[in-house]
């Protein structure tokens, strides 16, 4: 079980990174191609805060939720005691949990943002939005949060072994402030959404079942 546990976490890190806001940073994209070549770059540096940045408000507050997401995690894998054959990603998880306290300590994470926010919830869970919207610098906040993510992750299931480099960006239709194409990235198509705020583009990250 706590294999899964932390197998999971992580997967759910990934999977908003993979998959493809406004505060936090400074980068203004003119064009929904310019929003995406911006996330890639961001994620080619491993530079989480202003790839956070690139995204709408409310996928800010997804993204900000899952990191507490992995945190509650963390604070239920230090609450077990240590014992002989525990997965290596555990113990990992296990000394990462006091790093990850700091981190929410520092931009004000409280036990009633955890209330709504359970351990292995799915990523489309509306309780990690409402949970996200409580930090006010979500993008300093997920900056951090996927820098320790990354530390800890297993080998080549990182946020870094995303082909990001060959990955494009096509087939972008426009509609008023909502933009709608396809990204391939590893070979696969899936497709991504856009929207503009006050004259920027910005990314959005899905929440469909």
């Amino acid at each position: 079980m706590p294999s899964r546990i932390v197998a999971a976490a992580l997967v759910i890190s990934v999977l908003f990174i993979a998959g493809p806001g406004c505060s936090g940073t400074a980068t203004r994209s003119a064009t929904p191609e310019d929003a995406y070549d911006n996330l890639k770059n961001a994620a080619q540096d491993n530079d989480w805060k202003t790839f956070a940045g690139l995204l709408t408000p409310e996928s800010q507050n997804q993204m900000a939720g899952s990191m507490i997401m992995v945190a509650a995690t963390m604070k239920m894998m230090d609450s077990m005691p240590e014992q002989e054959g525990m997965p290596p990603e555990v113990l990992k998880m296990k000394e990462a949990a006091g790093e990850a306290a700091d981190i929410l300590n520092r931009y004000g994470v409280n036990e009633d943002a955890f209330s709504g926010v359970q351990p292995m919830s799915p990523p489309n869970d509306p309780g990690l939005a409402k949970a996200g919207e409580s930090i006010s610098d979500k993008a300093g906040f997920v900056g951090e949060m996927m820098a320790l993510m990354f530390r800890i992750a297993p080998e080549g299931k990182g946020p870094a072994n995303q082909n990001w480099a060959d990955s494009s960006v096509s087939e972008i239709s426009i509609d008023g402030d909502s933009a709608a194409g396809t990204v391939t990235m590893d070979g696969q198509d899936n497709p991504i959404t856009f929207r503009k705020i006050d004259g920027a583009w910005f990314v959005e990250i899905p929440t469909g079942g």
